[in-house]
């Protein structure tokens, strides 16, 4: 249909041909084998009223088709999701370790019975006054009701209902918990006190300090990697060999499926983000390849992960990376701070910096949104509450 010829009536997707006065129905008939919708456009109806007996029949028969097809309760359902969520979509384990949750706890054994054609916005409702009796947070009774919306758009998608009854609904609301979030001076702190460590080892070097070697030379480059490169943790897991030069190629992920274990993937937003690093950075990171290879005799080709378990010749797990990572961490700077919330540390000192436009923090951190930067990723710190304390006093020592 071009737009140019036609004008909107009162009506959805019925639309009148300026010159003509004919009418045409431009409607979804379904969804090709990608999920896209997939549109007709019937033309030359000669009043509106025939559009209309013809959107309104088309409709009918498309409900009748679903019902027939479709009686199966939203037990059986959810086993089909999984499926597609595993099989498909390939969702990380942790992901569906929460659908799991929330679905054989809470929805499946209070609605599972519930044919998923006969559900409605009152089953959303119900849904919440069950949540309401239990002792859940906020943000857990958020992610059941979120879970359950998703199952439902799959539904929507697969032509097995009509809407989702969930988004009749509001979701419960929660406030975010708070990041840890430490500065340049803080990480430069956790750096110093790796390389002393290293330095203490080095001098006494035997089979025994290879390992403590090994481990501190793998965190002093994550962290780096972390904080000073914003990667993520499957981002950094997913690093090979020759992607690592002057511009550091990140174009695959390394993440945890269900039945699978560890799988290589595209990035979060399936894009390769190119990121350009000094040869300061860059040397810590060729240190790390070094020690590797001259202390655990193999050498890296171009096609290997940075991050080789030496024994086992795979890449580490993120357990493990985690566990070394947050010893050092509660050792040099005496607080907990997630990988993921270095991520967040690194963009609010980008920020705080003043050197960098929001935009560019954006691209560097691979979002697809600038809003998910300034509203997720930028933390409101002390450093920043103190400049309004120095503005307020300020203007108290210009009035004296």
């Amino acid at each position: 249909m071009d737009k140019r010829y036609y004008e909107k009536t009162k009506y959805p997707n019925i639309y009148k041909h300026k010159k003509k006065g004919t009418y045409i129905v431009d409607m979804t008939v379904g969804y090709d084998h990608d999920g896209n919708r997939v549109r007709t456009t019937v033309k030359d109806f000669t009043t509106e009223k025939e559009a209309l007996k013809f959107q309104a029949k088309s409709k009918l028969n498309h409900n009748v088709a679903i019902k027939k097809r479709n009686n199966f309760t939203i037990e059986e359902g959810y086993k089909k999701y999984r499926d597609y969520c595993i099989n498909v979509k390939h969702h990380e384990y942790k992901t569906m370790k929460k659908k799991d949750y929330s679905f054989n706890n809470h929805i499946i054994p209070n609605f599972g019975n519930r044919i998923v054609q006969k559900c409605d916005k009152e089953t959303a409702i119900e849904l919440h006054k069950y949540l309401d009796t239990t002792n859940l947070s906020s943000r857990t009774k958020n992610d059941i009701h979120k879970h359950l919306s998703a199952f439902f758009n799959w539904c929507v998608k697969e032509e097995y209902m009509n809407s989702n009854p969930c988004s009749k609904v509001d979701n419960y609301k929660y406030e975010k918990g708070n990041y840890n979030i430490i500065d340049s001076e803080q990480f430069k702190t956790i750096i110093n006190y790796i390389n002393k460590k290293i330095d203490t080892f080095k001098e006494n070097k035997n089979e025994s300090i290879i390992k403590q070697l090994q481990i501190l030379f793998m965190c002093r480059t994550v962290l780096i990697l972390t904080f000073i490169g914003s990667l993520r943790l499957e981002e950094f897991l997913g690093l090979k060999i020759k992607n690592i030069n002057n511009i550091v190629k990140i174009n695959s992920a390394i993440v945890f499926q269900t039945g699978k274990g560890y799988i290589e993937k595209t990035t979060k937003t399936d894009k390769i983000r190119e990121l350009l690093f000094s040869d300061n950075i860059l040397s810590y990171i060729n240190e790390y390849k070094n020690f590797m290879e001259e202390n655990y005799m193999f050498h890296y080709d171009q096609n290997d992960y940075l991050f080789i378990n030496p024994d086992t010749k795979k890449v580490f797990s993120e357990n493990t990376i985690r566990k070394h990572v947050y010893k050092l961490l509660d050792d040099s700077i005496g607080f907990h701070v997630k990988l993921h919330e270095l991520r967040h540390s690194s963009a609010t000192e980008m920020y705080n910096s003043g050197n960098f436009e929001e935009y560019d923090i954006s691209k560097w951190l691979g979002h697809s949104s600038v809003n998910t930067t300034r509203e997720i990723y930028v933390h409101f710190t002390n450093k920043r509450k103190q400049r309004f304390e120095t503005y307020m006093d300020n203007i108290f020592d210009d009035k004296k």
